[in-house]
């Protein structure tokens, strides 16, 4: 931050540093103490595994796989690569 200052001898400018880096600093910090914490948590927390059971989770992943495969099969690419 610059202001102006005006004197005897004319404008001079005088530099103010204001608080430097303290905040990007804090930003740092607390988004490192939110990856840790998210680091922490358990499958069944996270992203769209939320308020879902491990056999609920399998049962779904599962689902999604067998899609997959019926589509690569329908495509014509559910050959074994030699």
């Amino acid at each position: 931050m610059m202001r102006r200052r005006i004197g005897e001898r004319g404008l001079k400018i005088i530099k103010i540093c204001s608080r430097g880096n303290q905040r990007e600093k804090s930003r740092e910090k607390a988004m490192k103490k939110q990856k840790e914490a998210d680091k922490k948590k358990g499958s069944n927390e996270k992203g769209a595994n939320r308020g879902l059971t491990l056999e609920e989770r399998r049962h779904r992943d599962a689902e999604i796989m067998r899609q997959k495969q019926e589509k690569k099969v329908a495509d014509g690419q559910g050959e074994m690569k030699k």
